[in-house]
């Protein structure tokens, strides 16, 4: 049987603002970002540290995706996170994923979803230095939650000043793709494809 979609059928809708940290522009290799200017990313700290694409040695590697992405630091005094609150549908069931390296071992990042002030550990996720690692997941939106933030935390403590780097944060809905002919029903939903270093996502479900 012959199964087509078109592309913008096929293109999942990421409800993330900025998702590669491709804005503000930076000026210099690495700096603090006021969160104001941070293209709808917030922060506990009030403000992001970004870096450049392969910008100073080993311990700043090129991006993922585009330009530019952040560390995520934890040292004793404070930890760091970055999230947003985007608007859902209570039952939908969202595409999650993110790009992390770590920038000085195996360094650790919490994802946590929910309502506003909420939300629950997703999970625990880990990457060493030597590449970037994409982890990906679903979640499905709560009865009466029209309001999701999506944050993450670091996990990992340093005596030092380094963390986790993040790049092309994801938070997606996927459109439901009907079969020709009426036959057996396949739906192209999400599953990661890399493509000249963007992201299409693309499942196939059997119903």
């Amino acid at each position: 049987m012959c199964l087509w979609a078109s592309a913008s059928a096929l293109s999942a809708q990421n409800l993330i603002q900025n998702p590669s940290f491709e804005s503000p522009t930076l000026t210099s290799a690495f700096q603090g970002v006021s969160t104001s200017q941070a293209g709808g990313w917030l922060s506990n700290n009030g403000s992001i540290e970004y870096h450049q694409t392969g910008s100073v040695g080993p311990q700043f590697p090129e991006s993922f995706d585009g330009t530019q992405h952040i560390e995520l630091q934890d040292v004793p005094s404070f930890d760091s996170d970055v999230f947003q609150d985007v608007t859902t549908v209570p039952g939908t069931t969202m595409e999650w994923s993110f790009a992390h390296r770590g920038r000085l071992g195996t360094e650790s990042v919490e994802l946590r979803v929910g309502a506003p002030g909420s939300e629950v550990v997703v999970g625990i996720f880990s990457a060493g230095v030597d590449d970037w690692v994409v982890h990906s997941g679903t979640y499905v939106v709560p009865a009466g939650q029209t309001t999701t933030r999506y944050r993450l935390k670091t996990d990992f403590v340093s005596d030092t000043c380094c963390g986790n780097l993040i790049d092309q944060v994801e938070f997606a809905t996927v459109p439901h793709v009907p079969a020709a002919n009426g036959g057996i029903l396949f739906m192209l939903v999400a599953a990661l494809i890399v493509s000249g270093g963007r992201f299409l996502r693309v499942r196939t479900i059997r119903s």
